[in-house]
This record gives structure tokens, sequence and C-alpha cells, in this order.
């Protein structure tokens, strides 16, 4: 599972087997056709570009992969 953000000083002490990427949706590459699942929880709200990250996020799911937002 990995978990992304600009700014993971917040997240001190992750779950085994969650892996954190200091991350920007909407300039840093995503791997394609990686994940099961991606969830946009709130971060669409703050983004101008919203519509960039959704079709990096989309990109970055496997075949019938879901992206909830």
């Amino acid at each position: 599972m990995v978990a992304t953000d600009l700014n993971l000083d917040w997240f001190t002490d992750p779950p085994a087997g969650v892996e954190l990427w200091r991350h920007d949706v909407v300039r840093d590459r995503l791997p394609a056709d990686e994940f099961d699942l991606a969830h946009a929880r709130l971060v669409l709200t703050h983004l101008p570009e919203r519509e960039e990250a959704i079709w990096r996020l989309i990109a970055s799911l496997r075949p019938g992969g879901w992206l909830v937002v």
C-alpha cells in the first residue's frame, strides 16, 4: 500500500506495509497500471488542476481498478 502527500510530517508512525511517498499528484509521475485502488480524499478540493490530477490517477490504475473520490 502506498500513501502520498506533499507533507508527510503528520504521518509519524505508518502501519506495517504502508509505503510513504512525498508526491505532488499534479506534477510528479505515478507508475502506470500499478494500483488496484486510488483514493483521493479531499485532495481535489485544493487543486486548481483537478482534471490533470484525475487523469494521472486513472492512468495509475490497473485494468479494472477503482478511483474513489
